[in-house]
């Protein structure tokens, strides 16, 4: 729907991204092990790219 209405689509990770881009957050580390503790599947790939576009390591 949102495509179908030409609005921006985000994932899950990449609106964690953006959080600590904007001082929302101070690390993704803590959210991204919570959103799989909540039973979200996400690849460790996904997980490694993540952490990389934060800055973390």
């Amino acid at each position: 729907m949102a495509r179908q209405n030409g609005d921006p689509v985000l994932g899950s990770l990449r609106l964690i991204v953006m959080l600590k881009e904007r001082g929302l957050i101070p690390t993704v580390k803590p959210v991204l092990a919570k959103l799989r503790g909540a039973g979200a599947y996400v690849s460790d790939v996904l997980i490694d790219r993540a952490i990389a576009l934060a800055g973390e390591s």
